[in-house]
Order: C-alpha cells, then structure tokens, then sequence
C-alpha cells in the first residue's frame, strides 16, 4: 500500500512539474539576452502610464506580454484605441508604441497582463554587455563600431541626439 502511495505521489509530482514550468515559461520574456520575469501590473499601468519625459512625438515605448496572443480583431481595436503592436517578442509579448492620448481602459479585455518599460539589457547583446568585443567592431583601441536599430518614427538625427 505505501509503495503504491509513493508511486502516485511521484507521478503527480512529474506531471504537476512540467506544467508549473510551462506556466512559469508564459510569464516571461525569452530575448537573446536572457529570460525575464514579467509581473502582472496592468492596473498599476492604468493608473500611472508613462512619466512626462518618455514622451517622443506624443507617444511612448512598453512591452506588452499578453495572457493569449491578440487576434487580428484585437489588434485593431487596439490600433484604433492608439496602442500600435509592433515587434513581436518569444512569450506573448509585443514591442508597443502607445500614443498619451492612448484609451487604456480596455487593456484586460484584449488580455493584457503585463506593461514593461524597455530595460536597457533587453537592448544589448551578451557580448556588448560584457565588453566582449569582437575584433571587427573595434574602431581603435577605446571606440566601438556598433549598428543601432531603432523605431521607425524617427530619424537617425533623433536618435544621436537622445
């Protein structure tokens, strides 16, 4: 009888084990740089959704994960509500564009889970972040050759001067 207790317990322990794991994977983001955690804040967003200073061209930057992926249905009420997906990014998440006069209050109805600010290591790659330079992007012996990709509304005049 113990035997057969244990051996239930054990096969309920590795099935519960891989789903956790699964659950735990789907809060995440997975970049090339590492998996991060992304909390579930959507109201704390609604409440306070970006500082005066983020604003560029009446707009600012998050990365929305989301419980399920948006159908094409939901991405344009949201495009039409001033929140533009952009790049989709491993787990459910987008990169955003979301106007400040954006409408908000529908965020959890298009299930949204987590508002993220863009992280500066979510930008860089490993080696860049390690100083682990390879020797083509060296530019003498102190400077850095490096290739910056940035949002398409603006200009590369813009972005040198931020």
């Amino acid at each position: 009888m113990k035997i057969r207790t244990l051996a239930a317990l054990l096969l309920c322990c590795f099935i519960y084990t891989p789903i956790w794991a699964q659950e735990r994977s789907a809060q995440q983001l997975h970049l090339k740089t590492g998996v991060y955690d992304c909390p579930e804040n959507l109201t704390d967003f609604i409440n306070a959704p970006f500082r005066a200073d983020e604003l560029r061209k009446g707009a600012y930057y998050r990365i929305l994960q989301f419980s399920e992926l948006p159908t094409s249905d939901e991405h344009r009420a949201m495009a039409d509500a001033g929140i533009d997906l952009r790049t989709y990014i491993p787990r459910n998440a987008f990169q955003a564009r979301i106007s400040a006069e954006a409408e908000l209050s529908q965020m959890a109805s298009w299930g949204v889970r987590s508002v993220m600010t863009w992280d500066a290591r979510y930008k860089m790659t490993n080696a860049l972040a390690n100083e682990d330079f390879p020797t083509h992007a060296m530019a003498g012996r102190d400077r850095i050759l490096l290739s910056v990709i940035f949002q398409p509304d603006f200009q590369t005049n813009e972005v040198i001067a931020l």
